[in-house]
């Protein structure tokens, strides 16, 4: 696993990147991707009782699997700072202009952790900035299933709004966004709908969310995930509590009873999460 100085240096990249100091932050981080990339290259072994060791050269699928499978605290140790850095490195690349290279790592992040939907979805604006509407497309539909928060959701519909305005789609552009600032403020998606607002008008612009998402639903474009999503997950939950694969029944359940609001599904969760919890407890013991 990386080293303390990796995640301290992480953070000070972090902290640079949110104000707004893109290129420093760049330059901190981007070692730290290099290294990470070397170590995946030539294989990775910590000869300590807490390593995990996967032979990287086989890829990271099998690795990554176990941490979905198993949730094993080793393994995610591992995979973390993985995403986390190039997610980062991404970022800052992007920001600077340089998509092609964010593609990369943002390709390298997703490898890493490919249940979250935010990486999918900073990969699919990526591929939008460099005109790649294709790979566009493939993130998008990729990250569609697998929002779970208002944050997430708002990202979709910001990432939409963008690329629909590309198509020349305004009012369905300007209604993506809307829903993206109604459910959560941001200063960027801010700083587009005040664009519009002074080329197309505030009569235009300015709609509300029941408007938003009535353009939204009429021309077919997703809004939230489907309820044949939430159907699932509870089916899925069901599926592994018989099989015995609890942290999927759990996180298949804390999934659904954020989409849904029902007793029963959130009494199931607190339950998975309980057994979780004291199967931790037993393996510490």
């Amino acid at each position: 696993m990386p080293n303390e100085s990796h995640f301290q240096t992480l953070e000070q990249a972090a902290s640079l990147y949110h104000s707004g100091n893109i290129e420093l932050a760049y330059a901190l981080v981007s070692p730290l991707a290099t290294a990470l990339t070397n170590k995946h290259a030539g294989g990775y072994n910590e000869s300590n009782d807490e390593a995990v060791y996967y032979d990287f050269a086989d890829g990271v699928s099998g690795f990554v699997y176990l941490a979905l499978m198993r949730e094993s605290r080793k393994v995610r140790a591992v995979t973390e700072p993985f995403a986390r850095t190039y997610a980062l490195a991404g970022l800052c690349l992007m920001q600077m202009g340089r998509y092609a290279e964010s593609v990369e790592m943002f390709n390298r992040a997703v490898d890493w952790d490919p249940s979250s939907p935010s990486l999918r979805l900073n990969l699919a604006e990526a591929c939008r900035a460099m005109g790649n509407i294709d790979g566009f497309d493939n993130c998008i539909k990729g990250a569609y299933p697998l929002i779970t928060t208002n944050e997430d959701l708002a990202l979709f519909h910001a990432c939409k709004g963008l690329y629909l305005l590309t198509a020349d789609k305004v009012d369905l552009a300007i209604a993506s966004l809307q829903v993206s600032n109604h459910l959560q403020r941001s200063e960027f998606v801010a700083g587009h709908l005040l664009e519009l607002t002074a080329r197309y008008g505030a009569a235009r612009v300015d709609i509300d969310e029941p408007t938003a998402l009535g353009l939204l639903r009429a021309a077919g474009e997703p809004v939230i995930p489907p309820e044949i999503t939430v159907k699932l997950l509870v089916e899925c939950a069901e599926a592994a509590e018989k099989g015995g694969f609890d942290p999927i029944a759990y996180e298949s359940l804390r999934r659904a009873s954020l989409w849904i609001d029902s007793d029963e599904v959130a009494a199931r969760r607190d339950a998975a999460k309980a057994k979780l919890d004291a199967q931790d407890d037993s393996a510490e013991a």
